[in-house]
């Protein structure tokens, strides 16, 4: 999927909004890493968001798997959640 199925960004201002495509992709990921989709307005604040929905998500796979798997640990060590 591409940037243009998930947000309209206006061409004179650089403000973006979410299609239904992109709120129905990230919506509720974004939600529970703390940011409000509909409320997200700059690709600035977009990048912010998919980084902080990145390292929620590492953080609980790291939960989940860590230490079951010497090969996946080594692999992942230092990624944001894993260390």
């Amino acid at each position: 999927m591409t940037a243009r199925q998930l947000f309209i960004q206006d061409a004179t201002t650089g403000r973006i909004r979410f299609t239904q495509a992109g709120i129905a992709r990230y919506g509720e990921r974004f939600a529970m890493a703390g940011f409000a989709i509909r409320q997200i307005t700059t690709i600035r604040e977009f990048e912010a968001a998919a980084n902080a929905m990145f390292a929620r998500d590492m953080e609980n796979l790291a939960s989940e798997t860590r230490g079951e798997d010497p090969a996946l640990d080594a692999i992942l060590a230092g990624l944001p959640g894993w260390d």
